[in-house]
């Protein structure tokens, strides 16, 4: 198989090159994260600050500085009013949680509690139990993980942030030096099959920009439109904006949904919340991701929720996000090695 030509064949520094990929994506999983979610944002802005360009005769580096500076503004404003919305509700909640719980298990429970396998439940005294646990929970090294986290999501925002500017304003550099990497008996049938695959990237990173409007939409109906529950649409937008973050991101939408519910003294609305949100994710995990993100990438949805699972077992959150388009791009390799597509081969 020759470079001449552009085939695809076994070359034993390609498998060794991917197999190095392989071992440090999932020793540095979450290091590599804030630089994954910056090659995700400049890749999608690349068509954006390549018009612009061409449009405004303006050098490439201001173009893409000014993009960048246009997504932090409004990446800042809603993080900002997400922020002030969410630490107004942890404080009333850490001031008057206490006495929210024990409210709410008197209107589930009643004031005389119910009666459960032969033991009387009463609201007051489950309402202690809660309140223990809790403060177990909130030993010091409890409080101390935490903070370590909290600290951790703050470096990996400002890496963020620094990262994405300056692949914004060198992206197509820093392709060429991922080009590089490829051992040079398989370039040019990389860059024969490149158009292909970043077609399909695009597609799919699009697709996750559906999902988000999906889940805010579905959000604010639910939340807003039938309960009415103050500032549900900002609690939509945070919600939505949550689901480009994998893993970590249902799992704090999920405490935000708790948070508010728990404001709401009424069981009825709680239950509703909770259940709509588990609702939501389960329609969004088995039946509107798959569905969109594999049409999207030419991937069966059975193939997608495999990817997905393989992803986050080896990769963490990183192999989330790129499970699927990896997935892709190995059908599109495969394709090319073999000659045919799965569809032939029956």
């Amino acid at each position: 198989m020759g470079e001449g030509r552009g085939e695809i064949g076994f070359d034993w520094r390609g498998a060794v090159v991917l197999m190095v990929i392989a071992v440090a994506l999932h020793v540095l999983s979450w290091v590599l994260l804030p630089f994954t979610m910056a090659a995700i944002v400049a890749f999608l802005c690349e068509p954006i600050v390549g018009a612009l360009t061409r449009r405004t005769g303006l050098p490439r580096g201001l173009v893409g500085a000014g993009v960048w500076l246009a997504l932090f503004a409004v990446g800042a404003g809603i993080a900002v009013a997400v922020g002030v919305s969410v630490v107004g509700d942890v404080s009333r909640l850490a001031r008057h949680g206490p006495d929210l719980v024990q409210d709410t298990l008197i209107q589930a429970l009643g004031p005389n509690g119910v009666q459960v396998f032969g033991v009387r439940l009463m609201p007051q005294e489950v309402a202690r139990e809660i309140k223990a646990h809790v403060g177990a929970a909130l030993k010091l090294g409890s409080v101390a993980r935490l903070g370590s986290a909290v600290a951790a999501a703050g470096i990996g925002i400002v890496l963020f942030a620094a990262l994405s500017f300056y692949m914004m304003l060198s992206g197509q550099k820093i392709g060429r030096g991922a080009l590089w990497i490829v051992p040079p008996s398989q370039r040019l049938a990389v860059k024969a099959r490149l158009p292909q695959m970043v077609a399909i990237l695009r597609r799919f990173y699009v697709g996750v920009l559906v999902i988000v409007a999906f889940t805010a939409v579905a959000a604010w109906i639910g939340y807003g439109v039938c309960l009415h529950v103050p500032d549900a649409a900002l609690l939509a937008l945070t919600l939505g904006v949550l689901e480009t973050v994998p893993a970590i991101g249902p799992t704090v939408s999920a405490a935000i949904v708790a948070i508010v519910a728990l404001q709401l003294h009424n069981p009825g609305i709680m239950a509703f919340m909770v259940s709509y949100a588990v609702g939501l994710r389960l329609v969004i995990d088995d039946i509107v991701a798959p569905a969109i993100l594999g049409r999207s990438v030419a991937v069966h949805p059975v193939v997608v929720m495999l990817a997905y699972a393989l992803g986050a077992v080896l990769f963490g959150v990183t192999g989330l996000l790129l499970a699927v388009p990896a997935a892709a791009c190995t059908r599109i390799w495969l394709e090319a090695a073999y000659g045919d597509t799965p569809a032939d081969a029956i």
